[in-house]
């Protein structure tokens, strides 16, 4: 148990050891530490990779290879390496090395069609989301791969006895992919909880126990029986990650293991024929991090649903629609293949290709989520600043016009009364326009007042009447003012929690994406700049976050503030628990 991890923890090392292999720009392959990280280093940043110079583990190469030779020597058969392949296996060849050109130009059966082929695209590596570890394939189609080695003054190697099959099972590929995924779905996890945060703030209620203390440092929270996409976040949220944290020991497992077949013990000398070719083990994690994928795409859409009614939403219901799909089980469609010897197989790229679909999905899902909800996050700020203004001149207002039929506690025990019904009409009535608003919120405090000055002499309808006029225009005026302050510059990070303020901050100052101020926000022709900024559409302001997400920016800030209040909360754990110990 010394060695468990959260998720968060996994999720936080994972990033940092990205970083720092990229600050070296290389590393060693050994055979026993190699980790998703360094998979994401190599495929998206061009860190690279070298064998490493331990003798230890050159040496055991160095023997297998010698145990190899020896077989072949004294006129056994190996499979793979004098024997066909699969199916095949019976047959019987001294042409070891054609062998291994014969099993690549089995493979090269791929289909490339000439509207693949757009001789015009620029070759120039791009930035992280368009960039490939190898060119695509209708470049490697187009070239001779000879040819181009030879202008980079690379000798040809020919392939040796089994390093053709060596080189071409599925496993590693899958293995590779699926880091790629492992890492980028750590990363939206741990998103995925902090957009919770922001949801629950923006919804205006609070339950401490629902997300992690670290999210919600600095909040006042309100207690409230909450819905259940917000109140059951950690619920929701906690199995599926435990499933990736087994996920996780899955590939980097799988990443360090011999995939081939058939295996050399160099300090026996046996020769063993197996499976370890066989990639159930990714199929498993990218069964298991797809279907959770699926359930984080559920709980931002609803949480989505709770903040927003149209555009977005609309958005929101066709990217779940999708990722639901792609949650189904790849595995259960193997086929037989290959003379019906593969007659099972683990499907492991297959999985990893549609789980980076839906992590694509889940990205654009996030993204939509965050910029509603920053825009939640505003609007309920607008909402708080508003009442604190408009309440002490509310409360004026009343004095002034009852204050010579009423004591002083009575009169505090009816302005309190009023307030509280305009502030609870104004919550209940947020699709309506201000001046309908206004109106609601004034009629419905009429009874109150009523109520309370039937038994009073003196106040008459024309106090009343004079009350319902000049409340109905402090309310629409006090709004007016506050909105133009708060369109014109927002505070609203000063009522935030921890989690919340950073990834706020973030796609506010970072990322540049404004405070939506409505149809005005629409760019045409003639009319593309607004307060000094471009105007932009809202797919485009989420696209700009969206991006942020998937070359890993949008995170730097945010998990950093994670592992220093995460640290701090460990040192005191252990504190505590010092001090129990030293009291037994």
């Amino acid at each position: 148990m010394s060695d468990f991890q959260t998720h968060l923890q996994t999720a936080y090392q994972a990033r940092q050891r990205l970083q720092n292999l990229l600050k070296d720009g290389t590393f060693d392959v050994d055979g026993s530490s190699l980790d998703i990280s360094a998979i994401v280093a190599v495929a998206y940043y061009g860190c690279i990779p070298k064998i490493t110079t331990d003798p230890g583990v050159l040496e055991k190469i160095e023997a297998s290879v010698q145990v190899l030779k020896d077989h072949l020597d004294k006129g056994y058969h190996v499979y793979g390496v004098n024997t066909g392949f699969g199916g095949s296996a019976d047959s019987r060849t001294d042409r070891v090395v054609a062998l291994q050109s014969g099993l690549s130009q089995l493979l090269q059966a791929g289909v490339l069609v000439a509207s693949d082929k757009d001789t015009n695209v620029d070759l120039e590596r791009q930035g992280r989301l368009d960039s490939h570890a190898v060119p695509v394939p209708w470049v490697r189609a187009a070239m001779l791969v000879r040819d181009a080695l030879l202008s980079a003054g690379m000798e040809p190697q020919v392939l040796g006895p089994k390093e053709g099959l060596g080189l071409v099972n599925g496993t590693s590929f899958s293995a590779a992919l699926s880091s790629l995924v492992m890492y980028e779905t750590h990363q939206l996890v741990v998103l995925v909880q902090a957009i919770s945060a922001v949801a629950l703030e923006a919804s205006w209620v609070m339950l401490r126990a629902s997300i992690p203390s670290s999210l919600l440092f600095g909040l006042m929270t309100v207690k409230w029986n909450d819905r259940y996409a917000l109140r059951c976040v950690p619920q929701w949220i906690g199995p599926q990650l435990e499933d990736l944290l087994l996920a996780h020991k899955q590939v980097t497992v799988e990443l360090n293991s011999t995939t081939d077949n058939p295996l050399i013990d160099p300090e026996t000398g046996d020769i063993l024929h197996g499976g370890n070719f066989q990639a159930v083990s990714v199929t498993s994690a990218m069964e298991k991090t797809r279907s959770c994928l699926q359930m984080f795409g559920r709980l931002l859409f609803s949480q989505s649903t709770e903040l927003v009614d149209p555009s977005v939403d609309i958005s929101m219901a066709s990217y779940m629609a999708e990722l639901a799909y792609l949650a189904n089980p790849v595995s259960s469609h193997v086929q037989a293949a290959e003379m019906r010897n593969q007659s099972i197989n683990s499907m492991a790229f297959v999985s990893s290709r549609y789980t980076m679909q839906a992590v694509e999905i889940v990205s654009l899902m996030c993204a939509c989520s965050l910029y509603i909800g920053c825009q939640a996050l505003d609007l309920r700020v607008l909402h708080l600043t508003y009442l604190d203004n408009v309440k002490p001149q509310l409360h004026l207002l009343t004095s002034d016009l009852f204050s010579s039929y009423l004591s002083d506690s009575e009169l505090a025990n009816l302005t309190e009364s009023l307030w509280e019904n305009i502030a609870k009409s104004w919550s209940t009535t947020t699709r309506q326009g201000i001046p309908e608003r206004v109106q609601a919120a004034v009629k419905d405090v009429i009874p109150t007042l009523l109520d309370i000055l039937k038994e009073k002499r003196g106040p008459g309808l024309s106090d009343l009447n004079r009350w319902e006029t000049q409340a109905a225009a402090l309310l629409n005026k006090t709004y007016q003012d506050t909105a133009d302050a708060f369109f014109n510059q927002q505070n609203t990070e000063e009522f935030l929690g921890a989690g919340a303020k950073i990834l706020y901050r973030t796609v506010r100052r970072d990322l540049n994406v404004p405070f939506h101020l409505g149809f005005v926000e629409h760019p045409t022709a003639n009319n593309d700049t607004l307060n000094g900024r471009s105007k932009k559409t809202i797919g485009s302001w989420i696209s700009i976050i969206y991006e942020a997400i998937r070359d890993g920016s949008l995170m730097g800030p945010f998990m950093e503030s994670l592992a220093s209040k995460s640290s701090s909360a460990d040192d005191s754990l252990t504190k505590i628990r010092s001090l129990r110990m030293s009291r037994l």
